[in-house]
């Protein structure tokens, strides 16, 4: 409701937001989109290899529920000793960890004997790939892997992908609460009791 309410009238609403950047957020927007078509060009030159597809994921990962300055100390703190598991995972050896790794270690069951892991990896190399496919198959056999949809899709940004959009709780609310969900927890959803009607009520949160 927010984002057509923001194009009425040729997007004045759209514009003048936008028009709030400063020269520094343009610039660094303008940067990190230069780094990300550079990232895609190694993938499809094959340049790319698993190893760094999954630290690339592991980055993403560790973004949930922290600030970025949590998040990249983390992954500088365990970015050297995750080699090992990243391998056995990628061969289906893995007998470490709980989330991520031990479930894309699994095979895919598309009868290739590829692990999950590999054929994440060779769909973000396939130069025919788009964003939303990808995102369509990793639905498929992602579940419980600890990486949602937002997640994956801020992976594929980073990976040079420009077809996806990342809606986070600011851009769930900046793109759908004119004013009619204020005090409403959009991003989790409303709370029903077992058995009740969710049409009949909403509980604020």
């Amino acid at each position: 409701y927010q984002f057509i309410k923001a194009m009425e009238n040729k997007g004045a609403e759209a514009i003048k937001s936008l028009k709030r950047f400063t020269p520094g957020q343009i610039k660094a927007a303008a940067h990190g989109v230069k780094n990300a078509a550079r990232f895609r060009r190694e993938y499809i030159k094959g340049n790319i290899g698993i190893e760094h597809t999954t630290k690339l994921f592991l980055w993403s990962f560790l973004s949930r529920g922290v600030a970025p300055y949590q998040q990249e100390s983390m992954f500088i703190d365990i970015y050297k000793g995750i080699d090992k598991f990243i391998d056995q995972a990628a061969r289906q050896e893995l007998d470490f960890g709980r989330d991520f790794l031990t479930k894309m270690a699994l095979d895919v069951g598309d009868g290739s004997g590829r692990s999950r892991l590999e054929y994440l990896h060779d769909m973000m190399a396939d130069p025919e790939m788009t964003g939303k496919q990808i995102r369509r198959e990793f639905a498929k056999f992602g579940q419980g892997v600890g990486i949602d949809n937002k997640v994956l899709s801020f992976t594929l940004l980073v990976a040079g992908f420009d077809d996806v959009m990342v809606i986070d709780r600011v851009q769930l609310r900046q793109m759908w609460n004119d004013g009619r969900y204020t005090g409403y927890n959009l991003w989790d959803g409303i709370k029903v009791p077992s058995g009740a009607d969710p049409t009949k009520k909403i509980t604020k949160t």
